[in-house]
C-alpha cells in the first residue's frame, strides 16, 4: 500500500520521479550520440544502474510492509556497480583506461563479490524496515553493511583524485572545460546522494535535498555529446535540445502547481506557498541556466567562424603564393619547392575537412576493408613522398622491413593518410640532423609497425591528450605554428576503424618518441 497522505512524502516523490525519468533518458539519448564509444556507453550504464537504485529507494519508502520494504531495499546493492562503473567512465574520459586496468578490475571484482554476499546473507546488509521522519518506512542497515559504504568511499576517492588531478594537468581549454563539468556532476550528485546515508548512522537530518539528485546527470551528459569544439552541428543541436528541455520543464512545472491546488484541498494545514515557491526557485534557475547556454552558443559561432576561417586561410593562401610562383617560370628548385607547398595545403585542408565533416560518421563506423594491403609499398612511398623535406633538414631516416610481403586487411588509401601524418609528425618534430627509424615485426598473429626519431618527445602531463581533437603540446605549438593539432585524431580514427591500434611512447621531453601501429596479419 502506498502513503500519499503525507505532503513531504508526496514533494519527495515528485522529485525522485522527475530524477528517475532525467538520468534514464540522459542515458539513452547519450547511447544514441555514440552508440559505439566507450565513454558513451558507460554513461548509458551508470544511468541504468543508478536508475535502479533510484527505484528501489521510491519504492521502498513509500511500502507500508517493513519487510517488503527491506527486500526492495536490497537493491541499493547496485550502488556499488554505480560508483566503479562511474570510476570506469572517469578513466575512459582521461584516456587512461589501460594503465587503470588493474585496478579497475580488482573494484569490479570486489564489487560483485560483496553484492553476491549480501544476497546470500541479506540481514548482514539491511534489517526490516522502519519509519523515520515523514518515509513509510526508511533503511535500517545490517551489521555488515558498513563495507559496502567502505568499498564505496574507496572507489570514489580514488577515481576522484585522478579525475582532479586531470583537470590540473590539462593544458587545453577544451579539455579543462569537460573535466570541469565531470567534476561538477560527480560532486553534485554525490553530495545530494550520499544525503540519504546520514540517518542510516544516527545523524538525524531531513534527507530531503536528496530530492535534486538527478540534475547531477545533466553536466556528465553535456561534457560527453556536446562538448567538443568546431563541431558543424553542435548550434542547431544545442538550440534544438534547449527548446525541448525547456518545454519538457515547463510541463513539469505546470504540472507540479497543478498538483499544488490538490493538495491543499486533499490535506488539511498543507501550506499553500511551498510548491509556487518551489517552482519560482526553478523556473528562476533554468532562466538562468538556458540564458548562459544561449550566451555560450553565440561564443561557439564567434569561435566556430573564427577557427574555421583561419585554418582554411593559411594553408589556401600559401597556396595561391605558390600557384603564382609556378606561374611565373621559376627554376626547377623553386617549382619542386612550390609544389610540395601546394601538397601540403590540400593535405592540411584534407584533415580538416575530414573533421569538420565528421569522420566518425556511421559510415566511416560501418567501414569493412575488404582488400589485402601490403603495408611495405605504402610506407615505402611515405617516405618518398617526403624526401624533400628529409633532405631540408638532413634528417637520416633508417629502415627495417620484412623481405616478404606485409599484408594486412584494410583501405589502402586511408592507411597511406594514417601512415603520412604519423611519419610527418616524427620529421617536424625532429630537429635538423635528427634520426627517424621505421620498424616492421611479425608478433604473435599482428604486424607492429614502429616510427621512432630523437625529436622534442612528449611530456608526461600531455601525453593523455596527445590523440584529442585539436590538442597541441606547448613544444609542438613553439616549432610548427601553422598545426592544425587534429593530424593524430584522424590518424587513431582511421587506423581503428580499419581494425588497427595505435599508441605511443615517449621517455620524456626531447628524448624522442616512438608511434607504433599494430595490424591483423592477413591469411
Amino acid at each position: 500500500m502506498i502513503d500519499m497522505v503525507r505532503p513531504e512524502l508526496v514533494i519527495t516523490n515528485i522529485g525522485f520521479l522527475f530524477s528517475i525519468i532525467i538520468t534514464f533518458a540522459l542515458g539513452f539519448f547519450v547511447l544514441y550520440k555514440g552508440p559505439r564509444k566507450s565513454a558513451n556507453i558507460l554513461y548509458f550504464a551508470l544511468s541504468f544502474t543508478t536508475v535502479i537504485w533510484l527505484i528501489s529507494h521510491l519504492i521502498g519508502i513509500n511500502v507500508s510492509d517493513g519487510e517488503l520494504s527491506r527486500q526492495v531495499f536490497m537493491f541499493n546493492t547496485v550502488t556499488m556497480f554505480v560508483i566503479i562503473i562511474n570510476a570506469h567512465l572517469v578513466f575512459s574520459i582521461l584516456g587512461t583506461v589501460k594503465k587503470h586496468l588493474r585496478s579497475l578490475l580488482l573494484f569490479y571484482a570486489v564489487g560483485a563479490g560483496l553484492t553476491v554476499f549480501f544476497f546470500l546473507f541479506p540481514s548482514s546488509f539491511m534489517l526490516t524496515s522502519a519509519p523515520k521522519f515523514y518515509f513509510v518506512n526508511y533503511y535500517v542497515k545490517g551489521n555488515l553493511y558498513f563495507l559496502s559504504d567502505l568499498y564505496f568511499f574507496s572507489t570514489l576517492i580514488y577515481s576522484f583524485y585522478f579525475l582532479v588531478s586531470g583537470y590540473r594537468n590539462a593544458t587545453d581549454r577544451i579539455t579543462k572545460n569537460r573535466l570541469k563539468y565531470f567534476i561538477l556532476s560527480m560532486a553534485l550528485g554525490y553530495s545530494l546522494g550520499l544525503v540519504l546515508l546520514l540517518p542510516l548512522y544516527g545523524i538525524n537530518i531531513d534527507p530531503v535535498v536528496s530530492i535534486f539528485f538527478g540534475l547531477y546527470s545533466i553536466p556528465m551528459a553535456y561534457s560527453i555529446v556536446e562538448y567538443n569544439l568546431v563541431d558543424i552541428n553542435l548550434v542547431a543541436k544545442r538550440a534544438f535540445f534547449y527548446s525541448v528541455g525547456v518545454v519538457l520543464i515547463s510541463i513539469l512545472l505546470v504540472s507540479i502547481n497543478a498538483l499544488n491546488d490538490l493538495l491543499v484541498a486533499a490535506v488539511p494545514g498543507f501550506p499553500m506557498w511551498l510548491v509556487p515557491v518551489f517552482s519560482s526557485v526553478a523556473s528562476v534557475s533554468i532562466g538562468w541556466f538556458v540564458w548562459n547556454k544561449i550566451n555560450e552558443v553565440n561564443k561557439l559561432k564567434y569561435e566556430f567562424i573564427t577557427v574555421i576561417t583561419h585554418k582554411f586561410r593559411t594553408p589556401l593562401t600559401y597556396m595561391k603564393w605558390s600557384l603564382d610562383a609556378l606561374m611565373a617560370n621559376p627554376s626547377e628548385a623553386d617549382r619542386v619547392h612550390s609544389l610540395d607547398t601546394i601538397k601540403s595545403g590540400v593535405f592540411r585542408l584534407v584533415q580538416l575537412t575530414d573533421v569538420i565533416t565528421g569522420l566518425d560518421t556511421d559510415t566511416d563506423k560501418n567501414l569493412k576493408p575488404s582488400q589485402p594491403v601490403d603495408l611495405l609499398p605504402v610506407l615505402s612511398s611515405v617516405i618518398e613522398d617526403n624526401k624533400n623535406k628529409i633532405a631540408e633538414k638532413n634528417i637520416s631516416v633508417s629502415t627495417q622491413f620484412p623481405k616478404e610481403p606485409v599484408l594486412i586487411l584494410a583501405d589502402r588509401q586511408r592507411i597511406a593518410m594514417a601512415l603520412q601524418i604519423i611519419f610527418e609528425n616524427a620529421l617536424v618534430y625532429t630537429g635538423a640532423g635528427g634520426k627517424i627509424e621505421c620498424r616492421i615485426s611479425g608478433e604473435k598473429g599482428k604486424y607492429f609497425l614502429r616510427i621512432s626519431d630523437d625529436g622534442i618527445g612528449i611530456p608526461k602531463e600531455e601525453a593523455p591528450y596527445i590523440f584529442n581533437k585539436f590538442f597541441r603540446g606547448s613544444e609542438a605549438k613553439r616549432i610548427d605554428t601553422e598545426g592544425l593539432g587534429v593530424g593524430l585524431f584522424i590518424a587513431r580514427e582511421i587506423i581503428n576503424q580499419n581494425g588497427g591500434a595505435v599508441s605511443f611512447s615517449s621517455a620524456e621531453a626531447g628524448k624522442g618518441t616512438t608511434f607504433t601501429v599494430s595490424f591483423n596479419i592477413y591469411e
